[in-house]
This record gives structure tokens, sequence and C-alpha cells, in this order.
């Protein structure tokens, strides 16, 4: 039996609020999807493993409309995030070897260059 405390230890991100709030990013109207690919065992892919862990439930938190699907260990040494947009186009960002803190980075300039598009 684990105990509440554990829980609430164990994913305090996920369930913390003010943490959610602490990052609000709005990504692009037109963004319908974005599909992480990542190993938990390669080292490259760590940064991309944190960015997951640490900011996904941001991005869901203030993107409700947009799916994120995480495929863990599903195409091996490949380190991406998929963006597929509604009229069809397609971007994919290569992060092997990147800190999450790089990746959040990342994210954001992706964002302010499609609103200026």
């Amino acid at each position: 039996v684990v105990s509440k405390m554990s829980r609430l230890a164990r994913f305090g991100f996920k369930r913390n609020i003010d943490h959610l709030r602490s990052w609000s990013i709005q990504l692009p109207n037109n963004l319908k999807k974005a599909v992480l690919n990542f190993d938990d065992k390669e080292l490259e892919h760590e940064g991309l493993r944190l960015f997951t862990y640490q900011h996904i439930p941001q991005l869901k938190y203030h993107n409700p409309d947009i799916q994120f699907v995480i495929l863990r260990n599903k195409t091996p040494s490949k380190c991406t995030i998929n963006l597929v947009y509604n009229n069809g186009e397609r971007n994919e960002l290569v992060l092997a070897g990147k800190s999450h803190k790089l990746i959040k980075e990342e994210i954001e300039k992706l964002n302010s260059t499609k609103e200026q598009l």
C-alpha cells in the first residue's frame, strides 16, 4: 500500500497547481498535436525525458486543445518532438543531447516564430 505522502512526493510536479501555472505559454492556435519520441535508457535523451516530466503537464494545462503523445522507448535512437498543424504541415525538432532548459527555450522560440507568420 502506497501512502498518500509518497504519491504526492513522486508526482509533485503534476499535482502542484502553482507549478502548472508557473510557465504560461500558449502554443500556436493551429497546432493540433505534439508527438514526443525518446528512449529512457539513452543519456542523450535525458533532456527530453526531464522536459516531459516537468513541462508537459504545464503545456497541457495551458493548451487543453492540443493532443500530446509520448512515445517512450518506441523508436530507438530517436529524440524528437514532431509537431502537427491543422493544415497538415509538420515540423520536427531534433533534441538529442539538449538539456531540458534548452528544449524549453526552443519551444518558446517556436511559438514566437509561428505568431510572426
